[in-house]
């Protein structure tokens, strides 16, 4: 994929998903249950566990899967969650279809 969009507004910074960011996404919500209570995953018990699903968000960067962002306060770079785009049926350099 080419060169991952950074977003920024008066308050937010975007930015790409990192192996670095497993820390604060662990203690920031990753672990609990009050937060991650509507999302289609079940808390993390273990900062491994948010480093795996780190990795497969990366992994599907790499191969057009998905773009990931992380949204951070500008000023305090602060994490305050994750975003992720999924982007589906799309075709494959040299597909006539």
């Amino acid at each position: 994929m080419s060169q991952h969009p950074r977003l920024e507004t008066e308050r937010l910074l975007l930015r790409k998903l990192a192996l670095r960011d497993a820390d604060a996404i662990f203690s920031s919500y990753a672990q609990d249950p009050e937060v991650t209570r509507y999302l289609p995953w079940k808390p993390h018990l273990k900062k491994t566990e948010t480093i795996a699903f780190i990795k497969r968000f990366l992994a599907d960067y790499h191969t057009g899967l998905s773009l990931n962002w992380i949204i951070e306060k500008s000023e305090t770079t602060e994490l305050t969650g994750m975003i992720a785009l999924k982007i589906n049926g799309l075709k494959q350099r040299g597909d006539s279809h």
